[in-house]
Parts: structure tokens; sequence; C-alpha cells
């Protein structure tokens, strides 16, 4: 399956998974997410479920002391909203949340109806910092963070 020249590299099945969302707009947001994700991580994203598109994968401890494998970050297309899945506790979540826009909050996801309702620094910051607890990235050697007046 080719792939449109305007969107981020990505495996034939989330080309497959994002071409497939019927409003254009959630398409448009699916493919900017997938390319600012990318972007961070340098990771092309992969189908981890048939609805969540991952970059990355750590390895983490459960609270019952159980090993396991997680996506550094994701993102998938959940009814009505855009959810965002992100790795690891971050002690400037909190602070990046309350200048993020409308969204709700879960247990390691974010979720908001559009990209536009949402500030795209803030996203990023909070994409960026969740790639580093997962050991993707130096958070303050990234292009994006360089110069920012945030950290």
């Amino acid at each position: 399956m080719a792939t449109p020249a305007n969107t981020p590299p990505m495996t034939d099945a989330v080309l497959r998974y994002v071409q497939a969302l019927e409003e254009p707009a959630r398409r448009a947001d699916a493919e900017r997410l997938a390319q600012i994700i990318h972007e961070v991580t340098g990771e092309i994203g992969e189908l981890w479920t048939a609805s969540i598109v991952a970059f990355g994968r750590y390895r983490y401890q459960s609270r019952a002391d159980e090993p396991g494998t997680g996506p550094a970050v994701a993102f998938g297309s959940g009814d009505p909203d855009l959810v965002l899945y992100l790795a690891g506790p971050d002690d400037r979540r909190q602070e990046l949340l309350r200048a993020l826009g409308p969204h709700t909050p879960g247990s390691g996801e974010i979720r908001f109806r559009r990209l536009s309702d949402v500030d795209e620094p803030t996203l990023l910051e909070l994409i960026v910092d969740s790639a580093a607890a997962a050991g993707e990235i130096d958070a303050e050697t990234t292009p994006d963070r360089q110069g920012s007046t945030s950290r």
C-alpha cells in the first residue's frame, strides 16, 4: 500500500487503520499526531492492538512486581475522543495538563476531541516527557525542546 506524501512513515497496518477512520478531520488528526510522535521518537508507528498505534517500547515492573512491555508513546482514535497513551510517571505531567486545554485525564492516558482543541506545544512536551521516561530519547537534547523556556 503506497503512503501518501504528506503522511508520516507508518507500517501498512497503521496506514490501513488511519485511512479507515471515517471522518476526514479525525483521519487528519491521526496523521498529524503520528507525525508529531514520529518526529519526537524517531520510531515508525506500529499497530499495537486493533486500535492503538504505538511508537517505541519500554520495559516496566508492575505494582504486582511482574515485568511488562508497553509503548513509549501511543495513540488511538476512541469514540468520540482521540486517546494519547503516555509512559511512566512524570513530575511535570500535572503542570502540563493544566496548560493543555480541554481534555479528560486517565491512568496513563489523555483524551481529547480534536487536536485543534489542545495546545500543540504542550502536547509536544507531554510526548517528549513520555518518550524520555521510556528511555526512547534524551529529553534535554531533543531538537524540538532545544531553546525551550519551559524547562
